[in-house]
């Protein structure tokens, strides 16, 4: 039995992604420096990490790991494994994971400004990115897969920024709508065409 407590991730309402920024940054419970605050103004327009069209129900737990900030991709009730994951934007693919790691089969991608995001619990043998390739918003970077420490095939994603060195895992914004981690439920999001 489950007993994570789903937290929503519901659209805010057609407010600009810079202008979410301070507000996401309370979610993260902490206040952003002066690096954040400019960095976070340079967040790249990143977008759902599927094919134009298709919806994909998201949602993440109060236990998430590594924190409630990353988001799973699932559509429940049916098979998504083997569905196309595409880049949310354009970059340069840093890191390509084929080991026996909670993530999994995992590719992480670098959308400069420090912005990066990172795709988990692909399927074996999906990945088609290398590390150093220059990707598209169209790019196929791997297929959804259950690798890892995965209970079912979806796709894990967090949206991160590199903070005086370090990385930091970010609210998700897609398509320029932020998520809402205060509720309770599923939003639904689809890649426009």
């Amino acid at each position: 039995m489950d007993r994570r407590r789903t937290i929503a991730l519901t659209v805010a309402a057609a407010a600009p992604a810079t202008l979410l920024a301070g507000s996401l940054a309370a979610a993260a419970h902490a206040a952003p420096t002066a690096s954040e605050a400019t960095a976070s103004q340079a967040r790249p327009p990143l977008q759902v990490p599927f094919r134009c069209g298709e919806a994909w129900p998201v949602k993440t737990y109060s236990d998430h790991t590594p924190n409630r900030l990353a988001v799973d991709f699932n559509i429940a009730g049916s098979s998504d494994a083997g569905r196309p994951v595409l880049a949310s934007a354009s970059g340069k693919v840093i890191g390509v994971s084929k080991k026996s790691t909670s993530y999994g089969h995992a590719v992480e991608i670098d959308h400069g400004n420090g912005w990066r995001s990172f795709y988990a619990h692909l399927q074996k043998d999906s990945i088609a990115v290398s590390v150093g390739q220059q990707v598209s918003p169209i790019t196929q970077v791997g297929r959804v897969g259950s690798t890892g420490k995965s209970t079912g095939p979806h796709l894990h994603y967090e949206q991160r920024q590199v903070v005086d060195g370090r990385s930091v895992l970010r609210p998700v914004i897609l398509n320029g709508h932020a998520f809402n981690y205060e509720k309770t439920g599923t939003q639904t999001f689809t890649r426009p065409c």
